[in-house]
């Protein structure tokens, strides 16, 4: 008897530590879980705000950075081969940096005097309200505006 009383002794301790074992086990596998969790609640983006039903109408607001069309075409424009000196001081475009060609249209920015290709210098100030060597904004005040006879040579 003694033999069969320490072998369900033993038998209750090995079921006893498995079930500790296991016990603990699943409790830290339940507490990566949590964290896991709770980062994730912490790091998400925020919901958007409620939408009430009252509200009918959209405000769409879009915010415009560069210069408009009608501000564009008052810029001078030259012809490279009819360009003076000083008026060009760099032999290429800064922004496709290709050499000017004596049949290329060229922009003028009256603030700064930095010249660029029209096809490129205009995609740039539609986005950008700046020069984009020097970035000083090349928007003509009424004192700078040129006659509207000279605004184009070409």
């Amino acid at each position: 008897m003694n033999s069969t009383t320490s072998l369900a002794q033993e038998q209750a301790q090995n079921m006893s530590s498995l079930s500790y074992g296991l016990g603990l086990s699943l409790g830290v596998l339940f507490l990566i879980l949590l964290l896991t969790y709770a980062s994730y609640l912490c790091n998400r983006s925020p919901l958007p705000p409620p939408t009430t039903a009252r509200t009918n109408t959209t405000t769409t607001t879009t915010t415009k950075h560069g210069l408009d069309e009608d501000i564009l075409c008052h810029y001078p424009t030259i012809l490279y081969r009819h360009s003076e000196s000083s008026s060009v001081s760099s032999s290429g475009c800064s922004i496709c940096l290709a050499d000017y060609k004596d049949s290329d249209v060229l922009r003028l920015l009256p603030e700064c005097g930095h010249v660029f290709h029209c096809r490129c210098i205009d995609p740039w100030l539609r986005v950008h309200p700046t020069c984009p060597i020097c970035r000083n904004s090349p928007v003509l005040t009424p004192v700078q505006t040129p006659p509207a006879g000279v605004i184009t040579v070409v």
